[in-house]
């Protein structure tokens, strides 16, 4: 007995340490030596991520196949090259340097003929033959769309990204149609529907811009700004950057008081609300800027129709018989003769007072400037003349004084009895704004007096702008602008 459990223990040694048969034995490998592994399964050069339940994996021949997620080989290793399953599809290359696709079986269900292949994507995948000729195919290999762009990108929800010549980004539908041109300077893929373009905007499926993504510093009218994407075709945004007016137009205005003025693509003007709707057609050679008191000029090809239009569009108010017509202004319209005179209608297109000045200015203050034989006063909307012609030039009312420019060639400041509450002595003047009006003296320099004349700013700028909520813009000899406030302080 103690024989044979010395022969057992000798013999139970030995066997311990032999290796298992077709076990190898144990190589230690530093860090860097040691190669890929998976779950389970051989050890490989690479691995993949795993797409579809599927990873490409690379054995120690440099050729691809797959792996499951158990890390199983389900698909052998006889690839130059392997790329992740995409719609049930794999990129593969023979050694023939050909790429084609296998399904998840293995099979070939798309020959390795082509010279490059993207991966599927909605269905269609973009290739490129020996020609460098591009196509877009559907998994049974057929070409569905011709490449005739630059450079062509994977298909999202039905539509794909293609490249032009002059770097610029357009998209296509799977029929191969543009429906957005190539305009972008930046395109992203759709999702939800939308897509985002120069980073800026976004477009829908029909390749209208719906939205502005970034709005900064912008000034809104009426809750409305006028907007363009390519200086070509117009619209209007509202704050929140959305497109309440499509980009049709080929130029527009901003709103005021709710009427906008658009001009088509035939260069003729019209006038729309804040919904886009047409209060009066593009049929007008020109309407101009902005309403005045409720009207705004409008005149056709011909100018055999011209004359007022309201916000109705309405032509409310003819000048065709006048030889030239001014705005609006104090419920008169200045117009000018066949004769070179002047003279007032009323908003019923009423002659009130007789073309008999030789020239004149639209009314201010119940009050308007009129010359005759040379000299300027001033007369009422009766035609009255109520200060007597004895200037060399007259101005406007503003705040109960007006500019006038009197025999010494210098300007100063009359009330509406013709009193002189300025004496004449300033180079030249602008008219009072705040209480205040900037003046320009003998050395060129601006500054602004007080209604008394006194002046409150020095005269040292070299231009001086009428005052606005308190403040105004000042120029000093250095070209730079600055803004002042009433005690003539910089404060920006």
């Amino acid at each position: 007995m103690k024989y044979r459990s010395v022969i057992s223990v000798i013999a139970f040694s030995l066997l311990a340490s032999m290796p298992a048969w077709g076990q190898t034995s144990v190589i230690k490998r530093t860090p860097s030596q040691q190669p890929a592994k998976v779950k389970t399964g051989p050890q490989w050069k690479w691995k993949g991520d795993y797409h579809e339940g599927l990873a490409y994996v690379k054995d120690y021949k440099d050729k691809y196949g797959f792996v499951d997620q158990s890390g199983k080989l389900v698909i052998p290793c006889k690839w130059k090259e392997g790329k992740a399953f995409h719609d049930g599809m794999a990129r593969v290359q023979d050694f023939n340097d050909k790429w084609g696709f296998i399904d998840k079986t293995g099979t070939i269900v798309i020959p390795c003929k082509w010279k490059y292949v993207n991966e599927f994507s909605d269905g269609l995948a973009l290739v490129i033959d020996e020609n460098n000729e591009r196509y877009y195919i559907d998994k049974s290999g057929i070409s569905v769309i011709h490449g005739q762009w630059d450079n062509h990108f994977p298909f999202h929800e039905g539509m794909a990204i293609v490249k032009d010549k002059n770097g610029k980004y357009g998209y296509i539908n799977k029929m191969g149609t543009l429906i957005s041109p190539c305009k972008w300077r930046d395109a992203k893929n759709f999702e939800n529907g939308y897509a985002e373009v120069n980073n800026k905007f976004l477009i829908d499926k029909t390749g209208n811009v719906i939205k502005v993504l970034k709005i900064e510093n912008e000034k809104f009218y009426d809750g409305l700004k006028a907007y363009t994407v390519d200086y070509e075709q117009w619209g209007f945004i509202d704050t929140a950057g959305a497109i309440v007016i499509p980009f049709q137009w080929r130029e527009v205005l901003n709103f005021n008081d709710g009427v906008a003025r658009v001009m088509d693509k035939d260069k003729n003007y019209g006038l729309i609300d804040k919904k886009g709707n047409t209060i009066t057609p593009c049929k007008w050679s020109w309407i101009d800027k902005t309403f005045h008191e409720g009207l705004v000029y409008v005149k056709d090809d011909s100018e055999n129709v011209k004359g007022y239009m309201d916000k109705s569009g309405k032509l409310v108010v003819s000048v065709s018989q006048w030889e030239g017509s001014y705005q609006p202004s104090d419920g008169m319209i200045l117009v000018e003769d066949r004769n070179k005179k002047m003279g007032y209608l009323d908003f019923t297109g009423k002659l009130i007072i007789p073309c008999q000045w030789d020239d004149a200015r639209t009314f201010k203050e119940e009050l308007a400037a009129v010359k005759k034989s040379g000299t300027w006063g001033f007369i009422n909307k009766e035609g009255t003349i109520v200060i007597p012609f004895s200037w060399r030039n007259a101005f406007w009312f503003y705040e109960g004084v007006a500019k006038v420019w009197g025999e010494n060639y210098l300007y100063g400041f009359i009330d509406k009895k013709g009193s002189v509450v300025i004496p004449c002595k300033w180079r030249n003047a602008r008219s009072f704004s705040e209480d205040l009006a900037s003046v320009q003296d003998k050395k060129d320099k601006w500054g602004y007096i007080d209604k008394t004349g006194a002046v409150v700013i020095p005269c040292k700028w070299e231009s001086a702008e009428d005052f606005s909520n308190g403040q105004a813009n000042v120029l000093d000899g250095n070209g730079k602008w600055f803004v002042i406030n009433k005690q003539g302080q910089i404060v920006k």
